[in-house]
């Protein structure tokens, strides 16, 4: 996520989310939804998306994509 929206590790929280990261717009978060998608090889659904806007909930739709 960091390198994703050009930030420090330090400032990528289990609280972070669009509400607080100003660098997490629309199209950085397209780029992080590519990027781990190709990370992980899993495939998200458009529904998955429109709620991985917080570090928690991305973590809980990786943990539903992956046996």
């Amino acid at each position: 996520m960091a390198e994703t929206f050009n930030v420090e590790r330090g400032l990528i929280s289990q609280d972070t989310s669009q509400k607080n990261l100003s660098a997490w717009d629309s199209l950085r978060h397209l780029s992080l939804i590519v990027a781990l998608e190709d990370e992980f090889d899993v495939s998200f659904e458009p529904e998955q998306i429109a709620i991985m806007t917080s570090f928690a909930a991305i973590m809980e739709e990786l943990s539903k994509s992956k046996p």
